[in-house]
C-alpha cells in the first residue's frame, strides 16, 4: 500500500492498496474491474462534460476515445524517439568501428604500398586500389545489414507480437533507415578515401618502406 508516481513531472499521482481494502472501504461495491462503452453517433465537449458531471465519483475513471486515441499516440511517440535513439547511437557505433577498421588497414599495409608504387604503381592506380578496397568493406556491411539485420529485427518484432506486450505488431522493412546508414557509409567512404590518399602522399617513398 502507497503513493505511486506513474507519470515523472505529472500534476497527480495514483494511490495503490490490495483489493481486499477497497471492499472494506466500498462494500457496496461487487466489482472493481467494470468497463462501460458509451457509444455515440457524434461526440463533443458538451457532451464530456454532462457525462462527467453525472458520473462525478471518485471511485469511476472517465476516458473518451480521443483521451485514448492522444494518450496512445504520445506514447508511441515516445517508445520510437527512444528506439530511434537507440538506432541511432548503434548506427554511429558502426560508423566508427568501421572507420577504426579502415585507419587500422591504412597504417599497417604503408609499407605494402610503398613497395607497389617503387615498382611502378601510380598514385591514381594507388587512389583506385584504396577507393575499391573501401566500397567493399562498405558493400559487405550493407549486405550484412540487409541480411542478418532484417532477419533480426523480423524475429524480434515477431516475438512480441507473440508475447502480446505491445498489442498486434506487423514487421515494416526500415527503408528510410537504412538509406540513412547507408548514405552515411558512401560519405565516410568518400571521405576516407581522399584522405588516405593524401596521407600516403605526404610521406616519402623511403618513409613508407621503413614504416
Amino acid at each position: 500500500m502507497g503513493i505511486v508516481d506513474f507519470v515523472k513531472g505529472a500534476s497527480y499521482n495514483a494511490f495503490v492498496l490490495p483489493e481486499e481494502e477497497l471492499h472494506v472501504l466500498y462494500p457496496e461495491a461487487a466489482d472493481f474491474t467494470v468497463c462501460i462503452n458509451i457509444h455515440t453517433v457524434q461526440t463533443s465537449d458538451a457532451q464530456r462534460q454532462q457525462l462527467y458531471a453525472a458520473l462525478d465519483d471518485p471511485r469511476v475513471s472517465i476516458a473518451s476515445l480521443e483521451d485514448l486515441v492522444l494518450s496512445t499516440e504520445m506514447n508511441l511517440r515516445q517508445m520510437m524517439l527512444m528506439l530511434y535513439g537507440m538506432d541511432a547511437f548503434i548506427a554511429l557505433f558502426a560508423l566508427v568501428n568501421f572507420i577504426n577498421t579502415m585507419m587500422t588497414n591504412l597504417l599497417t599495409r604503408q609499407q605494402e604500398f610503398g613497395i607497389f608504387q617503387s615498382v611502378g604503381m601510380t598514385n591514381r592506380q594507388l587512389s583506385r586500389m584504396i577507393t575499391c578496397e573501401c566500397l567493399w568493406y562498405v558493400g559487405v556491411t550493407l549486405l550484412i545489414t540487409l541480411t542478418l539485420g532484417t532477419a533480426c529485427g523480423a524475429a524480434t518484432v515477431r516475438a512480441f507480437h507473440q508475447v502480446g506486450l505491445f498489442g498486434s505488431m506487423t514487421y515494416h522493412f526500415p527503408a528510410a533507415a537504412l538509406l540513412v546508414f547507408a548514405a552515411a557509409l558512401l560519405a565516410v567512404h568518400g571521405a576516407f578515401s581522399l584522405f588516405a590518399v593524401r596521407f600516403l602522399q605526404s610521406r616519402s617513398l623511403v618513409e613508407r618502406i621503413k614504416a
